[in-house]
């Protein structure tokens, strides 16, 4: 009975304790991860807020491994996850349809939602083969509008172009700071570093596109309108802003003999374009494929290669530079 009595004093006397460790361990792992829980959508919105936020972030990108940003899906599970989150921040302009979803979702919660291109200027004419590809405006209307209904008339591109590329991140930049105002000069600091690098980068565009030989490039997804409008330069989409869209015969023979006439020698594809189709016009007129990417997404190659923003739309410059140039 002695024993048992001693013990059951030592316990007593040792539960403070443990509870004092346990909380001072919850405290510290709490101080640890005392981050701004992020969530976002397409891969700049993500590489901005990094950027941005630095050692007070702490990202989880949706969309990974050339995933389609068309037709995702989230799980109940990420919703769940996103709804316990500080901030879920999307591109908008009508390309992320399961964002609509997520907000719907999880708008009750303590969770602070942002359309992070909301108040961008954005490009409403269509582009693809209804604008760039000489063909009569009439049997097709129907299917053309099938092909670009996703986006409607807004191309949802909006960060390929580096100037507006700057208003999504300073929206990023208000929506950290409204979370932590306390590191408000940390995420201003980089913010501006940022936006010194994007004004760089459209001075490196404005340079190529202006020495170069042709203005046209034919592109296998019509989603760079936003070269177009900044740089002065002409897209002869394979297919419309929705990459997923179907051409028809008549579309196909449009393009190969506009590529003809214009005496094209590159085409440019998305490692996610159909490469059949890309394989079907090089056969046909001769010219060489080179790469472009539109962002939304990495592969698991770039992630690996630590590819950022910037690396690749270097990349797309050096293809844009050697498709506009004889």
């Amino acid at each position: 009975m002695r024993h048992f009595v001693r013990y059951f004093i030592i316990l007593v006397l040792f539960i403070p304790v443990i509870t004092a460790c346990t909380q001072d361990e919850n405290q510290a792992i709490k101080k640890h991860t005392d981050k701004i829980s992020i969530y976002t959508t397409l891969y700049p919105i993500e590489d901005f807020t990094r950027k941005i936020g630095g050692e007070y972030v702490e990202v989880t990108n949706l969309l990974s491994d050339g995933m389609d940003p068309h037709t995702y899906e989230p799980t109940s599970k990420t919703i769940v996850d996103i709804a316990e989150s500080d901030l879920f921040m999307y591109s908008g302009a009508g390309l992320e349809a399961y964002a609509e979803k997520i907000s719907k979702a999880v708008e009750s919660e303590e969770v602070l939602i942002v359309e992070a291109a909301k108040g961008v200027d954005t490009v409403h004419h269509g582009h693809g083969k209804e604008v760039t590809v000489s063909k009569p405006v009439h049997e097709n209307e129907e299917e053309d509008s099938h092909h670009n209904h996703q986006h409607g008339d807004k191309d949802p591109h909006v960060w390929l172009d580096p100037l507006r590329s700057i208003d999504i991140a300073e929206t990023i930049k208000e929506s950290l700071i409204s979370l932590k105002p306390e590191h408000k000069k940390f995420f201003q600091q980089n913010f501006q570093e940022l936006k010194a690098n994007l004004e760089a980068l459209d001075s490196k565009f404005h340079d190529v596109i202006h020495h170069a030989d042709r203005k046209q490039f034919v592109v296998s997804h019509a989603a760079y309108g936003y070269w177009e409008e900044a740089y002065g330069i002409k897209q002869i989409g394979i297919s419309g802003m929705n990459q997923n869209s179907e051409l028809s015969q008549k579309e196909l023979t449009n393009i190969i003999n506009e590529v003809k006439e214009k005496q094209i020698d590159y085409l440019l594809f998305e490692n996610t374009s159909v490469s059949n189709i890309a394989q079907l016009i090089k056969d046909e007129v001769g010219a060489t494929v080179l790469p472009i990417h539109n962002l939304s997404v990495r592969t698991r190659e770039e992630i690996q290669n630590q590819d950022d923003y910037f690396s690749l739309m270097r990349k797309n410059l050096e293809s844009l530079s050697t498709a506009l140039n004889d």
